[in-house]
């Protein structure tokens, strides 16, 4: 299974972790306290993906199963972009 993941940038110090949640569903949160808040994330982003249009059930109503452990070929593959000229990425504290 390859799941898409939107591009972003982030740029983590060394020994940081990487976290990752695979949900079967998209989280819906509540709306915040604020009422000020201009733009409100209420599923995967501001979207939820309940239209049958956007996801049919026939292609994603099934049951995925993700496999980890010694025995698994799970892995998630992220690219380091070194910078352009050469040098380690150093952030400053």
């Amino acid at each position: 299974m390859e799941v898409e993941i939107w591009p972003t940038c982030i740029v983590l110090p060394a020994n940081y972790r990487l976290g990752l949640q695979i949900s079967g569903h998209d989280f819906e949160r509540e709306p915040p306290d604020e009422p000020h808040e201009a733009w409100v994330s209420r599923g995967s982003g501001p979207w939820l993906h309940t239209h049958p249009e956007d996801r049919p059930a026939e292609a994603f109503a099934g049951r995925t199963t993700v496999h980890t452990g010694r025995d698994t070929d799970s892995h998630l593959l992220i690219p380091v972009i070194p910078p352009r000229d050469g040098t380690v990425a150093r952030m400053s504290t």
